[in-house]
């Protein structure tokens, strides 16, 4: 994992993806890098279209890595493998694009990915969080990722679904490891008075990342793995049990429509 390092942005100098054609950039991989963990957005012009990454020197596959309508910003995370170092961005209209690097992955590489059961850090909205209340522009939240029980040892780096609602203007969302400054990068972008969610793959500093919105918005965090040097200790297999046939869940109860909970304590507080 690296901070995120913008390596790309069409609007300086104006050079903008056109319709078709593939565009190659240096994402400052280190030698022996195979891949590449990036977050790619797109500023749409006037028309709707998509956008692909793929490895440069191969064939342009029929996928897409973000789809955008006319006007849009939007944000994803990337993880692709690389040609002679590269990454190839093909759109199928002309479009703005920047693309943040947050890692590349490698087969000497000191860490591997350790998949969670997802969890829940933060959710601004709600009472029982480290931060409750909407957080002003500029605010900064560490989320404490090391100190969680059952993490592995030394995380570097985590991948987390970042949700972004009731944001008072249109602007974006950056994670980052804490202990750096805030780099101009952005991992989620958003509307006024929406809902985006976007997945992130990013370093951590002193085993927290950290969370800056660029306007006053609620910000949701679920952990769904990371990337760390060894496993956690598992438990007893043998004390884990259970008769599935009392597992059963109705999960209709469980859906959570992010619109329906907004609160607004005026100003972020960290309650931890």
């Amino acid at each position: 994992p690296i901070a995120p390092t913008r390596v790309l942005d069409t609007r300086a100098p104006s050079a903008p993806l056109r319709a078709g054609v593939p565009r190659a950039v240096d994402v400052r991989a280190p030698a022996g890098a195979v891949g590449v963990a990036a977050t790619i957005a797109v500023i749409a012009r006037d028309a709707a279209g998509f956008l692909t990454a793929s490895p440069c020197g191969a064939p342009v596959p029929a996928t897409s890595n973000l789809n955008f309508a006319a006007g849009d910003v939007v944000a994803n995370a990337v993880l692709s493998g690389l040609g002679a170092g590269q990454l190839c961005l093909t759109s199928s209209v002309d479009v703005d694009a920047l693309v943040d690097v947050t890692g590349h992955l490698s087969p000497a590489a000191p860490l591997s990915y350790y998949a969670l059961f997802p969890q829940r850090l933060l959710d601004t909205r709600a009472a029982t969080t480290p931060f409750t209340g909407r957080v002003a522009g500029g605010q900064v939240l560490p989320l404490a990722v090391q100190a969680l029980p059952g993490m592995p040892a030394s995380v570097g780096a985590v991948v987390a679904n970042l949700t972004v609602t009731g944001a008072d203007a249109p602007g974006y969302l950056t994670a980052y490891p804490c202990g750096a400054a805030a780099p101009e990068a952005s991992s989620v972008n958003f509307p006024a008075a929406g809902t985006v969610a976007g997945l992130t793959v990013t370093a951590v500093g002193a085993g927290s990342l950290c969370l800056r919105s660029s306007v006053r918005a609620h910000l949701i965090v679920d952990l769904v793995g990371v990337w760390a040097t060894a496993p956690a200790a598992m438990p007893d297999a043998g004390t884990m049990t259970v008769d599935a046939g009392t597992m059963t869940v109705d999960a209709g109860p469980m859906v959570r429509d992010v619109g329906t909970m907004t609160v607004d304590a005026g100003h972020g507080r960290d309650v931890g």
